[in-house]
C-alpha cells in the first residue's frame, strides 16, 4: 500500500490509497516466460502442416481431390498418351519409315498407316476393340485420288475385287507415299 501509484497495475481503493496489483480480486498472474523460442500452439489450433496425415483425404473436397488424382492416374493419363502417340503418327513419318493418315470411311473415323510393304487400316469403334486390317502393298491393284473443294479429298484403293474409299485431309501425300511403296 502507498499514497502514490508505484507503477503499472497498481490500483486505488476507496480509502484513497494505492495497492499492489496482486492484492486486487481480479488479479491474474502473468504467464511464465517461455522456455524455448517457439511457444506451444493453442489447444484448439490445427496441427502444423508437417504433422497432417496426407494418406487419408479430409472432408468432401479432400475426397474429391483424391478421386480426381486416381482418375488422372488410371484413366486420363493413359488416354492422353494414346492420343499423343496417334497424333505423332498422323503428323508424319513414323519411326519405322512409314506414314499415318487420319481417314473417314463409311461414316467412321480411323487411320491408315503406310508401313514397309503393307498398309495397316484401323477403324475406330465406340465400343469394343477397333477393327484392324493389314493389306499387303503388292496386293493393291489401283489407287486414285479425287480432289474435293471442302479440303478433304477422296482416295480410292482397290485390292482385287474389294474397293476402299477414304476421306483424307492430306490425300496427295498419302497417294505419293503409296506410289513410292508400290513402284
Amino acid at each position: 500500500m502507498s499514497d502514490t501509484s508505484q507503477g503499472d497495475g497498481w490500483w486505488q481503493a476507496s480509502d484513497g490509497k494505492f495497492y499492489a496489483p496482486e492484492s486486487h480480486s481480479d488479479y491474474k498472474p502473468p504467464p511464465p516466460p517461455p522456455t524455448d523460442a517457439h511457444p506451444p500452439p493453442p489447444v484448439d489450433a490445427p496441427p502444423p502442416p508437417s504433422a497432417v496425415d496426407e494418406s487419408k483425404p479430409k472432408g468432401l473436397l479432400g475426397k474429391a481431390s483424391a478421386a480426381n488424382d486416381r482418375y488422372q492416374e488410371k484413366v486420363a493419363a493413359p488416354m492422353q498418351e494414346k492420343a499423343n502417340a496417334a497424333s505423332a503418327r498422323a503428323a508424319g513419318p513414323a519411326s519405322a519409315g512409314g506414314s499415318m493418315f487420319v481417314i473417314r470411311e463409311d461414316g467412321k473415323n480411323g487411320t491408315v498407316e503406310i508401313a514397309e510393304g503393307r498398309i495397316i487400316r484401323t477403324r475406330k469403334k465406340t465400343m469394343g476393340k477397333d477393327d484392324i486390317q493389314t493389306i499387303p502393298i503388292k496386293a493393291i491393284t489401283a489407287v486414285s485420288h479425287d480432289r474435293k473443294t471442302l479440303g478433304t479429298d477422296i482416295v480410292n484403293l482397290t485390292v482385287g475385287s474389294v474397293s476402299y474409299e477414304w476421306k483424307v485431309a492430306n490425300a496427295e501425300q498419302m497417294v505419293a507415299d503409296l506410289h513410292s511403296q508400290m513402284f
